[in-house]
């Protein structure tokens, strides 16, 4: 799975169905309905997935004094 970045009017992004009518290309070179390459539903999930050459990685602070060290 991999994240894609779509620019549209508001008017063309303002749900799940509208973004379904978006045209893109498709592996052909034609123009094709996004809602006919791509499964596209509301699900709950994290507001944030932090990934790390595209595995799963997580976020640490370091909090120790200027020239500490472990």
């Amino acid at each position: 799975m991999f994240q894609i970045d779509v620019q549209a009017e508001a008017s063309a992004r303002i749900n799940a169905d509208s973004l379904k009518t978006l045209q893109v290309r498709n592996g052909g070179g034609a123009m094709a309905p996004l809602g006919a390459l791509a499964d596209i539903r509301t699900v709950a999930g994290p507001s944030l997935i932090s990934l790390y050459n595209l595995y799963p990685a997580s976020r640490g602070d370091d909090h120790r004094e200027h020239g500490a060290r472990l």
